[in-house]
């Protein structure tokens, strides 16, 4: 695929790929309107996510507020990314 996007039930958006050679041409924007436009539809008025350094601008571009930096070890590597939240409008 050149891009996709999983949104779990409770709004927690828990991945989002793109492509690199595709990024830029609004494909992964497109996926994310079509989800807003579903999880609307499903009840579901806040959306969260947990953004990588590289993904935080994309998610901020799309609405989202930063609610905090999360600071954590995978595999003995320090690394974050951030906590962030969009309310749904109709």
């Amino acid at each position: 695929p050149l891009a996709y996007i999983d949104l779990e039930m409770d709004g927690h958006i828990d991945m989002l790929f793109c492509d690199p050679d595709w990024n830029g041409k609004g494909i992964a924007s497109r996926l994310f309107r079509e989800i807003e436009r579903h999880a609307f539809k499903q009840g579901i008025r806040n959306l969260t996510v947990e953004a990588s350094e590289g993904a935080r601008p994309v998610f901020a571009h799309w609405g989202f507020a930063t609610l905090h930096r999360r600071d954590f070890e995978r595999g003995g590597i320090a690394t974050h990314n951030y906590a962030m939240a969009k309310a749904l409008a109709p």
